[in-house]
């Protein structure tokens, strides 16, 4: 799937494209981060698009509004099926209900981690997606390894996780977040 969607995204010369609307995503203020929750192209969207748009170094200079968004989005969908202009409840809610949500952003982070090795600083980023879908073309071991290490990760470290500093820690964010209690609690209520 990798492949195909890198595949796409080279040939129509979209990644100018998708740069911007990753990029206007990531600039957009608190206050629309509610409705965007609801949008057809929501924060899981750009998740999944950041994996085709950023070099690694980007990524891990946005995870952390990535992952803030996650959280909104989940809370938000889980208080109300439809949008809401301001969240009733700002106390976080059990980790089960966020876990889903976070277990993509912890998939997102591993590929940008261990299968982008080939786009480094210095790939421009019109070239992200070509120079990847070569990479990854040439070296099936690799991938396989990196795979294989991934879904390890997923099933020992994340999968057995039942709290949201638990989640912290495998994901080897504790540093950037700081106390995840206050954390999660400050991203509810902006």
């Amino acid at each position: 799937m990798i492949s195909i969607a890198l595949y796409v995204i080279s040939t129509t010369r979209a990644t100018a494209n998708m740069e911007r609307h990753l990029t206007s995503f990531l600039e957009a203020p608190n206050e629309k981060w509610l409705s965007a929750a609801y949008e057809l192209e929501s924060p899981l969207y750009y998740l999944v698009l950041s994996l085709f748009v950023f070099k690694t170094s980007e990524w891990k200079l946005h995870r952390l509004s990535f992952l803030k968004r996650l959280l909104v989005l989940t809370h938000a969908r889980q208080e109300s099926s439809s949008p809401v202009d301001k969240l009733s409840v700002t106390n976080p809610l059990e980790y089960k209900i966020y876990k889903p949500n976070l277990l993509l952003w912890a998939l997102v982070d591993m590929a940008h981690t261990w299968l982008k090795t080939a786009v480094s600083d210095a790939t421009p980023s019109s070239d992200v997606c070509s120079v990847w879908l070569d990479w990854l073309r040439h070296n099936d071991q690799t991938v396989l390894g990196a795979c294989e290490k991934m879904l390890t990760s997923y099933q020992e470290e994340f999968l057995p996780v039942e709290s949201f500093g638990e989640f912290c820690d495998a994901a080897g964010i504790l540093s950037e977040v700081g106390s995840p209690d206050d954390f999660i609690q400050s991203v509810l209520q902006t």
